[in-house]
């Protein structure tokens, strides 16, 4: 049982909303507060077993070497952790703080404790959501580290904001390094906390399946004067690419329909922010055919941001061999939209990669790559990939001038592709999307 663990991809976790009960925070009869109980973790193969390392951005790095203020404070509470397993930890909560700001501490309780050899790596979640915040949406749950940020107050004095718990059972063969580089088979614990903790601060989407064939992205309060109100999440969530497509929350609810949209893989973010984070393009979200209580819907699509891609942290899986510490500009520019700041040292433009550019587009026979100037005489692996993730084209070659060619590429299919280019010298890595006509 322990070699096949260490053989299967995958185990990223969101939290389900189960069960909620109601409590009155003050005189204002428009503010509620839900419990989230219940953690569903789910299993989910990688399609793809490609290694790759991102580091935590240069910043963000530089930040924590010199141990400078960070843009908001986290307090962990560490139950069961070994000395290496806490530092991991910490480190993906250092990488958050130096990412989002917020004047109100952001409280974990963190375990590390044996969740068995079924598959689970973690999962996490925030602890309580409210309502109606002054100066938020109105009508929208929201987590309660962002209520805190926004409010300026915690509803829940020296409680925790955020709940996390990760596996120590022997047969996963976790990473704890920080280099965003482990062995094959290894799975990276800092990429697993950062994506969980994604979760706890409002990467998340609330559906569940009130019947076998109805679904819901609303949650009830309890209470005598119950409210029915979807997260903060699903505000920009949108059916379709197209233009001016409908908002997921325009659909009946619960119903059949949203049954469809959650399980129909035509589910979109139309955050202006997330957009710009992904080259201009919507991201999609995770809705596959079949699904998956825990995962489906509050993740990344993994077809849109495959391993490498620097938005992939947020997608539902992870690959032995695969790193992410960045958390990448279309889940900082969804944040953004959710209500909470991002760092000015650590702007979404930061991320976009606009220096680089792909000529032409669409492509026939050869593309020109031109790169920053820091990246001249940098010896860069360059890579091709298909939808599936099989790579179909690689070199490695020095920028002369700010200008790499490639060609010979008219034996490619007519099809979409993801270019992935990685300095051996800087840990830069960069992956752009590029057609073939």
């Amino acid at each position: 049982m322990k070699q096949q663990l260490r053989n299967t991809f995958a185990v990223f976790v969101a939290l389900s909303v189960s069960a909620a009960t109601f409590g009155q925070l003050s005189n204002d009869q428009t503010i509620k507060r839900v419990d989230l109980t219940d953690p569903v973790c789910i299993l989910y193969p990688s399609p793809v077993a490609v290694r790759s390392s991102i580091p935590a951005p240069k910043a963000i790095r530089d930040k924590i070497a010199s141990r400078s203020t960070p843009c908001s404070n986290f307090e962990v509470t560490y139950v069961g952790f070994t000395p290496e397993a806490q530092e991991a930890f910490q480190y993906a909560v250092d990488i958050w703080a130096h990412s989002i700001e917020s004047p109100e501490l952001i409280r974990v309780i963190a375990n590390y404790e044996d969740l068995g050899t079924g598959g689970t790596l973690g999962s996490a979640g925030p602890l309580n959501i409210f309502a109606n915040a002054p100066g938020a949406v109105p009508e929208f749950w929201y987590p309660n580290a962002l209520w805190d940020k926004l409010t300026g107050d915690d509803p829940v004095p020296n409680g925790s904001d955020i709940s996390a718990s990760f596996n120590s059972n022997s047969a996963v063969n976790w990473y704890f390094g920080l280099d965003a580089n482990p062995g094959p088979g290894q799975i990276d614990f800092v990429s697993v906390v950062l994506h969980e903790l994604a979760h706890g601060l409002g990467f998340i989407g609330g559906q569940s399946q009130e019947n076998p064939i109805e679904f819901s992205i609303r949650i009830q309060s309890g209470g005598s004067n119950p409210v029915f109100y979807p997260l903060i999440f699903s505000n920009s969530i949108v059916l379709g690419d197209g233009d001016n497509p409908d908002s997921i929350l325009s659909l009946d609810d619960p119903s059949f329909d949203l049954r469809e949209a959650l399980t129909g893989g035509d589910l979109f973010n139309d955050a202006p922010a997330a957009i710009s984070g992904n080259n201009g393009s919507r991201p999609e979200m995770h809705a596959p055919a079949t699904y998956s209580q825990g995962s489906t819907y509050s993740h990344w699509a993994e077809g849109d941001f495959l391993p490498g891609d620097i938005n992939s942290l947020m997608t539902p899986s992870i690959s032995a061999g695969e790193a992410n510490h960045n958390p990448g500009p279309s889940t900082l520019g969804f944040f953004e939209e959710m209500g909470w700041t991002i760092c000015q040292t650590l702007s979404t433009s930061d991320f976009t990669d606009e220096e680089v550019l792909i000529s032409p587009v669409p492509f026939n026979n050869s593309l020109e790559i031109r790169l920053p100037s820091q990246l001249n005489f940098d010896p860069l692996n360059i890579t091709i990939y298909d939808i599936t993730g099989k790579v179909v084209y690689q070199k490695t070659e020095a920028a002369l001038n700010g200008r790499i060619e490639l060609s010979n590429l008219d034996q490619l299919e007519a099809a979409f592709y993801f270019l992935r280019i990685e300095s051996s010298m800087s840990n830069e890595v960069i992956t752009k999307k590029i057609i073939k006509n």
